[in-house]
């Protein structure tokens, strides 16, 4: 099974309206089968890099242009605020089995998990699970991590 099947059947993803996604690098678990698949019963976000943070837009097919780092992102003004999203999909390089997430160093995504105050599942490819990798005080845990080969409950 996928991890993207595994996610769609989570009773969390399926009950959330607001959904933040992302546009994968070429090394991260692919979500565009997400966004094809759910963008008609969905409202789907992706997060886009406006100086050093995050804002978050809502994604419609056809409507998108290349940001900073050559990661496609929506077109257009506007913008939701990261309170209103029901449920975050956060990439990661590494996570751990407490929900410990690495990122790849420039911060983006920690600032805007601070926002967040709604679940957030990391998905990854099996390889990029560890026993433990190293946090830092304001690192804020994943509840739910999917792999291709199961989900790991990070919070009791």
């Amino acid at each position: 099974m996928s991890a993207l099947s595994r996610l769609e059947q989570l009773p969390l993803f399926l009950a959330a309206e607001k959904v933040l996604l992302y546009h994968a690098l070429p090394d991260e678990l692919q979500t565009a089968p997400l966004l094809e698949k759910w963008e008609k019963s969905k409202q789907l976000f992706l997060p886009v890099v406006q100086g050093e943070n995050l804002l978050i837009k809502p994604y419609r097919r056809g409507e998108t242009t290349i940001g900073r780092f050559g990661i496609t992102e929506p077109a257009g003004e506007a913008t939701l605020p990261p309170h209103e999203i029901e449920l975050a999909i956060i990439p990661g390089v590494a996570y751990g089995f407490n929900g410990a997430r690495l990122g790849r160093g420039k911060g983006f995504y920690d600032r805007l998990l601070e926002q967040l105050s709604c679940p957030c599942i990391g998905i990854c490819f099996e390889q990029q699970l560890y026993p433990e990798i190293p946090v830092e005080p304001h690192d804020r845990p994943m509840d739910l991590i999917v792999t291709p080969e199961r989900v790991v409950y990070c919070k009791p």
